[in-house]
């Protein structure tokens, strides 16, 4: 039997990966393809995806599993990885991996 706990990170990590599920399709299909039975693009469907994980995020911090951050130091974890990104696409398009 889980915890409660354990329940939600379970969530937590298999939203995520549908995160990653999506932005996958995103690639393969392009953001704007909507797929066979659906109403949404995959830009719409990611964007839900997201907002679902930040539905299991604020769950853990209510029932005091995770803390999350001041603004201000969210928007340094922010500004941090943006950095990193903006880092490793200039290398990716050094080596020709990116336009």
């Amino acid at each position: 039997m889980m915890t409660n706990e354990q329940f939600l990170l379970t969530l937590a990590a298999e939203e995520a990966v549908e995160v990653a599920h999506r932005a996958h399709k995103a690639i393969r299909f392009t953001a704007a393809e909507i797929q066979a039975g659906q109403e949404l693009s995959n830009a719409d469907r990611l964007v839900i995806e997201y907002f679902e994980l930040s539905v299991i995020m604020e769950m853990l911090e209510e029932k005091g599993i995770i803390t999350v951050p001041t603004d201000t130091i969210v928007a340094q974890i922010m500004d941090e990885k943006r950095t990193r990104v903006e880092q490793y696409a200039k290398l990716s398009r050094m080596l020709g991996q990116i336009e």
